[in-house]
């Protein structure tokens, strides 16, 4: 196959100056007066000699018209693709993107080591290949894209230093991203021969097939430039088909944060791909120790999968970083699942009694109070303060984590908005409702949102009655119809030790009477759900339409399916709503030995929203700065222990050091620079768990990746560059074009002077 085409199209408009020449040659003819003399008769020329004059002008013309056009030409960077153009043109200049996939699954260990540095020593040989002048650009694809090298640079000694500093393979990479990039960077480069070569495993998780978008993007991307970029693929994986692999899954905790003394539940799915049923051994460390007694046994079948739960109690304040690990096997990076946990000394609670009394034990939050009074190791576990809801303001707010509002009747608009700024800067919000609320100023609690509809409802779910019930009330059948808690609602992990048959007597708590609460989701069970269950919109009382509370999460039920808990993520924190106060006046709540469990449970839950110690991939760490501090002040170390400077982010009073560079999982720290913090503030980039999903992309998938001949496989650089000399090479020819330029111009001197020497210009004069 033959082409033609030119990289700077635009240049060709030059073509124009060819009449210049012309044009000079037409001003330049002038008429002089011819004054007859007697001898001039016998100088008359022949006819012959006129035609060899008028030849020699006609000559130089088109000599000077051809300089400047070929000189258009040749800025305008004329290229061929054949043979025929490749046996005349020399070796062409390059413009090379090496796109290094830097997901987990790079790290699966072999005799010959694993892909990732097998990877980084084909790029390594590929330089060997290029020559002076040729542009590299380096890519490392991970959760997002690192150009390690960019702009394109002919510092080859650049290039090599940095694919020693590539990070190790961990977490996920999105190589349809980074190919697009890679394209994008390419359509910036001048060069004729430029080229994307992705060294990769060949696994199918990171070239997202199901993307038909991404596709379609690339391919209007190589559809742009005269000469589009080719894509080679290099698979550097030994494994056919999809390995066996155990995996940890994501870790979870029964709350973020926890005080010393008290036991949290860790909990996480081992799993394995393929292979046949085998027992492995899993483990909990703390901080890279092994927690001593802290092993289970897991008999994992083929393709299956088991749950591992631990319980682990700290006896110091501090962040301490959990893992659960897997014996090692030939793809180390997922036998590993790590978070952070902030072991506090102390959750300070406000809590506002809406029936204080002089008599402490005839106040509303009388048990409340006595269950955060514990004795002993424990009085560290909530610090309470309570107080009049007159009193509830901004600076009552401040330094608090969790606010438990008892039997509150109402608030002032004031008020309403110190507590929705307090919640969704990530406080927890507990409301315990009794007799005294009034309905209408808490089901009207509206919030500003700014999307489409300007407001919604603050509460997780709205006031409607008081329902009450006769103890030991008997049916038609002789069954009891009393109502009390379902356990078996109590499904989130912190409400698990709550359950029916656990030793508790959570649910023999009896109840007089509950508010019965409306929310936007069907109150029928959770299993249940149908098209009907979507929240609709609410009329707020003035008629005007507001947000839906859909974001509800019914966490208990009462044994007639009307809620008993409720809690709902708004902003940063969380708004929870009992049906019940937290007195003996409705239930036996207060006299049951899981009472105490019960609310320290709830404030944990509440509590740690605002600060998030563990992220995903790619999101941005946040660190608030007191007042005098700045992010210069702090410097962040990562897993690749490269020392970065955090920026300044202001939402509303509050200001932020921000860190955005978080594509590789693991360990982030933001150290103080002049020891203002001693200790440094840890994060925890979290590994996503869809890389141990090893499966290649099979014949037909890669037909689909490759189609119309969007990249193509190769196995060495000397493969590329075989092909560049061959049948598709393309060549510029400007050098060709210059090189007729000097040819002409050396054709034009010698004819002028010629034609000079011999009295051109007075016979040209005769001639007129």
């Amino acid at each position: 196959m033959m082409s033609f085409g030119f990289l700077n199209i635009l240049m060709l408009t030059g073509l124009a100056a060819v009449a210049l020449p012309v044009l000079a040659h037409l001003i330049s003819r002038r008429r002089f007066e011819v004054v007859e003399w007697g001898a001039m008769q016998f100088l008359k020329l022949g006819q012959r000699t006129r035609r060899k004059i008028r030849l020699q002008d006609f000559l130089l013309l088109l000599i000077r018209m051809l300089i400047l056009g070929l000189l258009a030409l040749a800025l305008s960077r004329p290229w061929g693709r054949g043979a025929i153009f490749g046996s005349f043109a020399p070796a062409v200049s390059r413009d090379v993107v090496f796109v290094i996939d830097g997901s987990g699954s790079m790290g699966w260990e072999s005799d010959d080591g694993i892909p990732h540095q097998r990877a980084i020593q084909w790029v390594f040989d590929a330089l060997e290949e290029l020559n002076p002048g040729d542009t590299v650009s380096l890519i490392d694809a991970r959760t997002q894209t690192r150009r390690l090298i960019h702009p394109p640079s002919t510092d080859l000694k650049h290039v090599r230093d940095s694919l020693q500093t590539i990070a190790a393979p961990d977490g996920t990479s999105k190589l349809s991203q980074a190919v697009i990039e890679a394209v994008q960077i390419l359509l910036t480069t001048s060069n004729v021969s430029r080229e994307v070569i992705v060294l990769t495993d060949l696994q199918k998780y990171p070239w997202t097939l199901d993307d038909q978008l991404s596709r379609q993007r690339l391919d209007d991307l190589l559809s742009q430039p005269a000469v589009p970029p080719t894509i080679s693929v290099v698979d550097l994986s030994e494994v056919q088909g999809t390995p066996n692999n155990f995996s940890v899954g994501e870790i979870g905790l029964s709350r973020s944060l926890t005080v010393p003394g008290f036991p949290i539940q860790i909990r996480a799915v081992v799993s394995q791909s393929g292979g046949a049923s085998t027992t492995k051994t899993v483990r909990l460390n703390v901080n890279d120790q092994p927690v001593a007694g802290a092993e289970r046994e897991v008999t994992l079948a083929g393709d299956g999968q088991s749950t591992v739960d631990f319980s682990h109690v700290f006896s110091e304040p501090g962040v301490y970083r959990i893992g659960i690990a897997l014996e090692h096997d030939q793809l180390p990076v997922d036998d590993l699942a790590e978070v952070l946990i902030e072991v506090a000394d102390g959750v300070p609670v406000l809590i506002v009694d809406g029936a204080r009394h002089r008599d402490e034990t005839r106040s509303e939050s009388f048990f409340v109070s006595a269950a955060f009074r514990s004795s002993g190791e424990n009085e560290r576990w909530v610090r309470s303060t309570v107080i009049h809801p007159t009193e509830l303001n901004e600076q009552a707010l401040k330094d608090k984590q969790v606010v438990l509002l008892c039997n509150v009747p109402t608030l002032d608009e004031s008020q309403q908005r110190s507590l929705t700024k307090f919640v969704e800067s990530g406080g927890g919000l507990l409301i315990a409702p009794g007799d005294r609320i009034e309905t209408e100023s808490w089901n009207t609690w509206l919030v500003e949102t700014g999307e489409e509809m300007p407001q919604k409802h603050f509460l997780p779910a709205e006031f409607l009655s008081i329902e009450s019930q006769t103890f030991d009330a008997i049916g038609d059948d002789g069954a009891s119809t009393e109502v009390v808690i379902d356990t078996d609602t109590l499904t989130d992990s912190w409400m698990e030790r709550f359950q029916k048959g656990n030793d508790v007597d959570f649910s023999a708590t009896r109840f007089s009477k509950w508010w019965k609460l409306g929310t936007q989701r069907s109150m029928k069970d959770s299993d249940e759900k149908t098209d009907s269950d979507e929240p609709e919109p609410i009329q707020d009382p003035a008629g005007e339409a507001v947000g839906s509370r859909s974001g509800e999460s019914v966490v208990g039920r009462f044994t007639n399916r009307d809620p008993f808990l409720v809690i709902e993520q708004a902003g940063q924190g969380k708004v929870a709503l009992l049906a019940v106060p937290l007195d003996a006046d409705w239930s036996t709540l207060p006299a049951r030995s899981d009472f105490v469990p019960f609310l320290h449970e709830i404030v944990f839950q509440l509590s740690g929203q605002g600060f998030k110690r563990n992220v995903s991939a790619g999101a941005v760490l946040k660190l608030p700065l007191e007042d005098g501090e700045r992010p210069r002040d702090f410097a962040v170390l990562g897993p690749n222990e490269v020392s970065s400077e955090p920026k300044l982010l202001r939402e509303g009073d509050a200001l932020f050091a921000t860190f955005s560079e978080t594509s590789l999982p693991g360990l982030y720290e933001f150290v103080s620079k002049d020891a203002v913090k001693p200790e440094a503030t840890s994060f925890l980039v979290l590994r996503d768990p869809s890389e141990s999903d090893l499966s290649r992309i099979d014949e037909v998938e890669w037909e689909i990746l490759s189609g119309e001949d969007r990249m193509k496989m190769i196995d060495t650089m000397s493969d590329l560059t075989a092909a560049n000399q061959a049948e598709l090479t393309r060549s510029e020819l400007w050098w060709i074009l210059l090189l007729g330029i000097l040819a002409l111009l050396v054709a034009e001197v010698f004819l002028t002077r010629r034609m000079v020497q011999g009295g051109h210009t007075q016979l040209t004069t005769e001639m007129e």
